[in-house]
């Protein structure tokens, strides 16, 4: 689900409750990964005025538009590789 810093400020409390149903990633991968998906939805919202569906996004070539994504395509090839 996209959101912003307004959107965690405002629900903070809601945020820090760890006694409903909660998604705990148990590596960095899973992290990046939701970290990921929604820099992607935001973008694509700021673009196009839409969010795009909640599939990730393809390895190789998918972009966000980010000044980092060159760095990021550069670990993951890297990674792919087997040198991390």
């Amino acid at each position: 689900m996209p959101f912003t810093l307004e959107d965690v400020n405002a629900n903070f409390s809601k945020i820090v409750d760890f006694n409903g149903k909660n998604e705990i990633p148990t590596s960095s991968a899973d992290t990046f990964a939701k970290v990921n998906l929604n820099i992607e939805r935001m973008a694509a919202k700021k673009s196009t005025g839409t969010a795009p569906s909640s599939a990730p996004a393809p390895s190789g070539g998918a972009s966000s538009g980010l000044k980092a994504d060159g760095i990021f395509e550069m670990m993951r090839v890297f990674l792919e590789r087997g040198e991390g």
